[in-house]
């Protein structure tokens, strides 16, 4: 894949969102390291992440990463700000695509003035700024809920987790454009969450949490952007893999077709008929088994009257 043409070969909903990444400026920094020969790239978002991108001499993709959780593709939108921005910046510069972002300078000083203040008036800091700041507290919480995790609860936390998402980026019922990716970062939680989750069950529902919340904010607010779809989407692909680890009958597979049963025929949830077709989709593997196939026998004739 050549920096000219990555387009090619990224799937359009991700070009979409990293082409949104890039022209809202969320790219914070991109330096080149001539020892590794190598670009590194700091990327705004519900997090800070850090992409790396290495080049031949020919501008093809050698070899790219980032540390942001995505993993259903190759690609993640970060990476692809970062191709729109490398493929700007080396057709400005004819040293070998070697460019400084002055940015890092000033990232150091801050990270040297942090580490000479005392930990007390640091935290007092905090407080104080988190008190004038409701929209600075609310993304602090989330950058650390995860330290706070009461597993005991783990699907009320969830719940709560994505709701308390939207308290200080809506504003008369209006998500702005740029606040989207933050205004998810609490169900992009739920679903890191449902990934490392062992119990599959409890792994669905948290699936289904995130439908639910973010149904409930589609009919609430207005979100141009997509954000909430695509999280959607993720939730989905998510439960695909989940069904697709099963090839016989446990009873841990007998919950989660209930589960999604009781689920899909609630028009809260899934107004949407391509979530639907998807859900039912999934279980196809399946019918080999009698309540699967029963189960979607009798769903179908619901669909078709």
């Amino acid at each position: 894949m050549n920096i000219n043409d990555f387009e090619k070969h990224i799937e359009s909903k991700i070009l979409s969102r990293g082409r949104e990444y890039y022209n809202g400026n969320y790219i914070t920094s991109l330096e080149y390291d001539e020892d590794d020969n190598e670009w590194t790239a700091e990327v705004a978002g519900s997090d800070d992440y850090i992409v790396t991108v290495k080049l031949n001499n020919d501008g093809y993709i050698l070899n790219s990463s980032c540390d942001c959780p995505y993993d259903f593709g190759i690609y993640c939108k970060h990476q692809a700000a970062v191709f729109y921005a490398l493929r700007k910046s080396l057709g400005e510069t004819s040293t070998n695509g070697k460019k400084t972002n002055t940015k890092k300078s000033s990232k150091i000083k801050f990270e040297d003035m942090l580490k000479k203040i005392e930990k007390d008036e640091l935290l007092s800091f905090l407080i104080e700024y988190a008190s004038k700041n409701k929209q600075f507290k609310n993304e602090f919480m989330l950058k650390f809920s995860d330290k706070f995790l009461d597993k005991s609860d783990i699907l009320t936390y969830a719940r709560n987790l994505i709701k308390s998402s939207f308290t200080g980026f809506v504003h008369n019922g209006y998500i702005e454009y740029h606040d989207a990716p933050k205004v998810v970062q609490g169900a992009e939680k739920v679903l890191q969450i449902a990934q490392n989750e062992d119990n599959q069950v409890t792994a669905v529902s948290l699936c289904f949490i995130v439908f639910d919340e973010m149904s409930s904010a589609s009919d609430k607010y207005s979100d141009e952007s997509g954000y909430i779809y695509g999280v959607e989407e993720q939730a989905t692909e998510l439960i695909g893999e989940i069904v697709a680890s099963f090839t016989e009958d446990t009873d841990e597979l007998k919950q989660i077709f209930a589960l999604l049963m009781e689920h899909i025929s609630d028009n809260k949830i899934f107004g949407l008929a391509e979530f639907k077709l998807d859900i039912l989709g999934m279980f196809v593997p399946l019918c080999h088994i009698k309540y699967i196939r029963e189960g979607l026998e009798k769903y179908i004739k619901i669909f078709e009257n």
